[in-house]
């Protein structure tokens, strides 16, 4: 096979098997030797300034030691190469003053009040009057047909018909005026916001979880807010929500409701995608938690009976100096045995067309520590990818989405063996998270080289594809392969 690599100065970080829709392979993919050079290496500073694309060849085909995968390498084009920070972070544990300036930020002046409890949600009249009249556009077939479909209109319509009754007969006796508390903006215990005394999922109501939970009303639309911020010795999680919500009730209609109004716009011009982008771009910048890249806007579309609704996708990472952070990294790999989790650092907006919020989230804020080193020494390329090469060799079949024993069964049901065939095609370059050593959560972000490709378990007779790793998603080729360019080392995903 012909090679030409040329030797540059790159960031990468980690080696992981990464195949979308995949539970966790149940045996390590390659032998990963940390050797303890890497803390000395962090201190180790480049004396290049790398700052230009670099062109990347590299044509190789190989099998697994043991015969069972087959790996095919093509990489052709630019990457970009830039010498980058080794960049010490911590979990930003959310404040007050972040729910208060987040709602703001995502909601404009509009007034927030507490969750009410349900089981005692006292409503106004009006607003019982309020929800009646909407539901009541929609208390016919066609009329729910047009808003959910054929099989919404079957499922849903005895509901709306038997909710109007509900509500009607508790207008009667709902107090004139509005009950609802304004939110106080303090992050309380679960407990608060319990019906009850039953623990709330896996988690006693006594643990280390702070909430706030908050609805609000903009141009007749509702949403829920909520900020959570949990700091126990298993798990670390801070997050701001924004939803769509039901208010007095029936969810599915709600919803179809809300997605009518906001979504039933006709496909988003570019003029729109870019007003679309700039306004997340603001809304983060208002939030305040740091800096973000944002990632190529994706228009989403769905049919309903005889309507299209359309919303804009906006996902944004980390940014520091200029160099984003990568997507498709889990956290899994990321901290020893009895570390919390502090899932991956990431914000997801929905638009609709006009600019309307239908859904934010922004998971795992940080704060930066410091920076361990402006400039850091790296691998090269051709080295990189030869190690790439050599621990790949290490792997088997059964650690890129099926496992020995599904793999079995699905050849006994076929009748033919599955052979397991690799290509990677795309790199990425970019920063990814690496844990700091002896630390509890405390992590690096360090250059990173991402190789992209698709798994395919295919019939050795047939050539029938059974299993893949990709789906044709709109996602693009999943990530497999993350390479740690300032030791050598491969963590797997």
């Amino acid at each position: 096979m012909k090679r030409i690599i040329p030797t540059f100065i790159v960031f990468v970080f980690t080696l992981s098997i990464f195949c979308s829709c995949q539970k966790a392979p149940s045996k390590e993919v390659v032998i990963s030797k940390n050797d303890g050079s890497f803390k000395e290496k962090l201190d180790q500073t480049s004396p290049v300034q790398e700052t230009t694309p670099v062109y990347v060849s590299f044509d190789e085909q190989f099998l697994s030691t043991d015969g069972s995968v087959h790996f095919t390498i093509d990489i052709d084009g630019e990457i970009p190469s830039k010498v980058g920070q080794v960049v010490e972070v911590a979990p930003h544990l959310l404040t007050e003053d972040d729910a208060r300036r987040a709602a703001k930020a995502l909601l404009g002046d509009v007034l927030l009040y507490e969750r009410r409890s349900s089981s005692n949600p006292q409503y106004s009249k009006s607003q019982y009057q309020q929800k009646i009249q909407r539901f009541a556009n929609y208390a016919t077939r066609d009329a729910l047909t047009e808003l959910m479909g054929a099989d919404g209109a079957d499922t849903y319509l005895e509901y709306v018909k038997r909710y109007i009754e509900i509500w009607t007969e508790k207008s009667t006796t709902a107090p004139d005026e509005d009950t609802r508390k304004l939110c106080d903006w303090t992050l309380k215990k679960e407990r608060y916001y319990n019906d009850s005394d039953v623990e709330i999922g896996d988690r006693s109501i006594e643990d280390d979880c702070d909430l706030l939970i908050a609805t609000a009303e903009k141009e007749g639309i509702e949403y829920s807010y909520s900020v959570i911020r949990e700091n126990g010795p298993t798990v670390k999680l801070n997050k701001l929500n924004l939803t769509l919500t039901e208010g007095l009730g029936l969810y599915p209609v709600d919803m179809a409701i809300y997605r009518a109004q906001l979504c039933r716009t006709g496909k988003p011009t570019q003029e729109q995608i870019e007003t679309v982008t700039a306004k997340a771009q603001s809304i983060l910048d208002e939030i305040n938690l740091g800096q973000w890249n944002l990632d190529e806007p994706t228009v989403e579309e769905k049919q309903i009976g005889n309507s299209t609704e359309y919303r804009i996708r906006i996902t944004a990472y980390p940014d520091f100096n200029g160099i984003s952070v990568l997507s498709g990294q889990s956290a899994g790999n990321l901290q020893d045995a009895y570390d919390a989790t502090y899932l991956m650092t990431n914000a997801d907006f929905l638009f609709s067309a006009h600019g309307d919020i239908i859904y934010f989230n922004l998971e795992s804020p940080l704060d930066v520590v410091e920076v361990r080193n402006e400039n850091v020494m790296t691998l090269s390329v051709a080295e990189l990818l030869e190690k790439c090469v050599h621990n790949l060799s290490l792997s088997d079949a059964d650690a890129y989405g099926l496992p020995a024993d599904v793999r079995m069964e699905m050849e006994a049901n076929s009748g033919e063996k599955l052979l397991c065939q690799i290509a990677l095609t795309e790199a990425e370059y970019g920063l990814g998270r690496v844990k700091v050593p002896n630390s509890d959560d405390h992590y690096y972000y360090i250059p990173v080289l991402v190789l992209k490709g698709i798994v395919e378990y295919v019939g050795a007779n047939t050539g029938t594809c059974y299993y893949t790793n990709h789906y044709n998603s709109g996602s693009g080729v999943p990530a497999l392969i993350w390479l740690n360019a300032v030791d050598g080392s491969i963590i797997l995903q």
